[in-house]
């Protein structure tokens, strides 16, 4: 598949049956964000935050509203050269 088909099947959610992950697979991810490696030695942190129902939508940062979903993925870092790469 090419990019431009690629750009052309992508597409976007941000409302989420509100179910929690499943816990394998919240392990599953934790182990994987625990043994990361960097590229060009930038500090980065990744986070697995859950939520508790009933807290509403939730705007994260300027990418907009996400309704639903009670489990995020946070990036964490800190500015300087290629940290957005690593």
């Amino acid at each position: 598949m090419s990019i431009i088909e690629s750009i052309h099947q992508r597409r976007s959610v941000r409302n989420y049956t509100g179910e929690p992950l499943i816990k394998e697979h919240a392990e599953g991810i934790e182990n994987f964000i625990n043994n990361l490696e960097t590229p060009f030695g930038a500090s980065v942190r990744i986070n697995l935050l859950h939520t508790t129902p009933g807290e509403g939508k939730v705007k994260l940062g300027t990418y907009g509203v996400i309704g639903g979903a009670r489990d995020y993925l946070t990036l964490v870092y800190k500015e300087g050269p290629l940290v957005e790469e690593s």
